[in-house]
C-alpha cells in the first residue's frame, strides 16, 4: 500500500540533507521536546505529547484505531475508537471509512513516527497498544477534535486522557465529524429501537440495580442496561449502588444484544455523567 511505503520511508530516512523548511520543523520538534522533558511529565501529558517514544515505521493502516508496524504486529491506539468496517455480513458504521482514510493521510504525510506504549502494553487479541505520534502531532487528539473518534477510557492505559476527553468534548459541541450523525445525539433509553447497535449517547434514569458474580447491572428500562464488571467498579467511587435506584444519568458507548437486551458497558465513569 502507498501509505506504508511513504510512511516506512520517512521513518528510515537519515543521510539526505534537510531543506530550510525540514530544519526548522525539526529545530521547533527538538525545542518542543525540550520543553516538554524540562517540565517533566505532567505537561506532557496536558499537551498530548510525550518525551518516551520509540520511533516506528508501518506497514499497513487497517482502520481508524489500528494499524500494523512494519515488523508485522498490530497496533492498536489508545484512548479512541472509530467506527467499524465492513465485516462478513456487516456494512462499514458511518464515518468507518472517512476515519481510516484521514490515518492515512496523517501518517503519509508524516518523516516521523512515533509511539508510546500503554502501561498495559497488549490487549486480549495480543495487539500492542500505544499513543501514536506523526512528527509534533497526537494521532489519537487529532481524530477525536476532528470528530472521527470517540473516546475510550480502559484502565491502567489513562495517559492523556484529560486532552483525550477536552479534544472529544470540543468536536461534539461543534457537532464535528460522527456528532453531527443522528446516531451521536441522546436518545431515551426507552426509544431505542431493539436491533440498535453501535456507538450510542443513551439518557435515561435507572429503573432497578442487579448484582451478579461478575457485574453490576444498572437498568434504564427492563429491555435496557448498563452493565459495569465488578473488576472496574472501584473507579467509579460508589459504595452504594442501590441508592442510584432514580438517578437520572447520559452513558456513552457502543450497545450490543445478548439475552433479549440492549446493553452498554461501561469501564470507566469518563463514558458517563449523573445529574
Amino acid at each position: 500500500m502507498s501509505t506504508s511505503s511513504a510512511a516506512s520511508t520517512a521513518c528510515n530516512r537519515s543521510t539526505a540533507v534537510p531543506s530550510p523548511a525540514r530544519r526548522w520543523r525539526s529545530g521547533r520538534w527538538l525545542l518542543a521536546l525540550f520543553c516538554l522533558t524540562a517540565a517533566g511529565p505532567a505537561a506532557a501529558e496536558s499537551g498530548c505529547l510525550s518525551p518516551a517514544t520509540q520511533t516506528i515505521a508501518l506497514r499497513h493502516v487497517h482502520d481508524g484505531d489500528t494499524v500494523k508496524r512494519a515488523d508485522g504486529e498490530s497496533l492498536r491506539l489508545i484512548g479512541i475508537d472509530t467506527p467499524e468496517l465492513a465485516r462478513d455480513d456487516r456494512p462499514a458504521e458511518a464515518g468507518a471509512r472517512r476515519a481510516r482514510e484521514r490515518l492515512r493521510a496523517i501518517v503519509a504525510n508524516a518523516d516521523t513516527l512515533r509511539v508510546r506504549y500503554g502501561a498495559e502494553r497488549r490487549d486480549h487479541y495480543g495487539r500492542l497498544l500505544g499513543h501514536l505520534y506523526a512528527d509534533d502531532v497526537n494521532i489519537q487528539a487529532e481524530l477525536l477534535r476532528a470528530g472521527l473518534a470517540t473516546p475510550l477510557t480502559i484502565a491502567p492505559n489513562l495517559g492523556h486522557r484529560d486532552c483525550y476527553r477536552a479534544a472529544a468534548r470540543q468536536a461534539r459541541e461543534q457537532r464535528r465529524g460522527l456528532w453531527a450523525l443522528p446516531a451521536y445525539q441522546p436518545q431515551p433509553a426507552a426509544a431505542l429501537p431493539a436491533d440498535t447497535r453501535g456507538y450510542r449517547v443513551v439518557t435515561g434514569t435507572v429503573q432497578r440495580v442487579g448484582h451478579s458474580r461478575c457485574c453490576i447491572w444498572l437498568n434504564l428500562t427492563e429491555d435496557v442496561a448498563l452493565r459495569i464488571a465488578r473488576d472496574d467498579s472501584s473507579r467509579f467511587g460508589i459504595t452504594d449502588w442501590d441508592a442510584l435506584v432514580g438517578q437520572r444519568l447520559e452513558a456513552r458507548g457502543k450497545i450490543y444484544r445478548r439475552s433479549g437486551q440492549l446493553r452498554l458497558t461501561l469501564s470507566h465513569p469518563d463514558a458517563w455523567t449523573l445529574y
